[in-house]
């Protein structure tokens, strides 16, 4: 989900970026829970755990609570919003989706029937249960869990925007290009945030990642790359509500 382009623009162009910050102990961490839900499920489940990929749920929980238990090592101030029933997706949106899941379907039968077993594993559909699991997953864990009405991404940027304008420091977690148009916003994707040990020598490690047995007892240092609309509007060379900086990155 997002603006079309920018997520590949942003995995290319990046790096060049000097919006690498500390999430520093003590702010605010906004997390997309179904969308940690599917990162948990697909890194864990391609190489480290195939059960996991395979509905494994005991398998999933470890996932999920070793995850939270890296953000909270790091000092960061968790809460997690879900999806709830209600939509404002358009009817064409919501057709396209389910032609996906017919799709997706069709082509983890045809590798089955040639005998790709590996290609089968990548076309899994989720787990029935998973986002049930993964909600009580984080409610045992004890960590603020928000049931939204409708999609989260509007519930999720308030708040963020909220506590950054009040003077705290509120980051967004998530992999939706959208959050880039809100203002006062800042948004870290699962993919560009990393963790390291305090006096360790290893090399940064994601959160589906359980930390290295050095790790133990150290506090982490979580590192990320915050988006903001202002940052992305600057190396449009235009100004933050025109938005046309959206259009000059994102190819149709």
């Amino acid at each position: 989900m997002g603006i079309k382009g920018l997520e590949a623009w942003l995995a290319d162009n990046g790096a060049a970026s000097a919006n690498l910050v500390v999430l520093a102990p003590g702010a605010e961490l906004l997390i997309d829970g179904n969308g940690l839900a599917w990162q948990l499920l697909l890194a864990r489940g391609h190489v480290q755990q195939p059960e996991v990929r395979l509905g494994d749920y005991a398998a999933f929980d470890a996932a999920v609570v070793a995850a939270l238990r890296t953000l909270r090592t790091a000092g960061l101030a968790v809460t997690v919003f879900i999806d709830g029933r209600a939509t404002r997706l358009k009817s064409t949106t919501l057709e396209h989706r389910h032609r996906q899941r017919v799709d997706g379907w069709e082509k983890l039968q045809a590798a089955c029937l040639d005998g790709r077993g590996s290609a089968a594993l990548e076309l899994l559909p989720e787990p029935p249960m998973m986002l049930q699991q993964f909600t009580s997953s984080v409610a045992a864990a004890g960590v603020p869990l928000v049931q939204c009405r409708g999609e989260a991404d509007p519930d999720i940027a308030a708040r963020c925007a909220a506590t950054n304008r009040a003077g705290g420091t509120s980051y967004i977690l998530a992999d939706d290009t959208d959050f880039c148009l809100y203002a006062e916003v800042r948004y870290v994707p699962f993919d560009q945030l990393t963790f390291s040990a305090c006096g360790a020598t290893e090399a940064p490690w994601p959160l589906h990642q359980p930390p290295p047995p050095s790790a133990a007892g150290r506090p982490l240092l979580a590192t990320g790359r915050a988006w903001t609309r202002r940052a992305l509007a600057e190396l449009a060379a235009l100004p933050e509500h025109d938005l046309r900086w959206c259009k000059r990155y994102c190819k149709n």
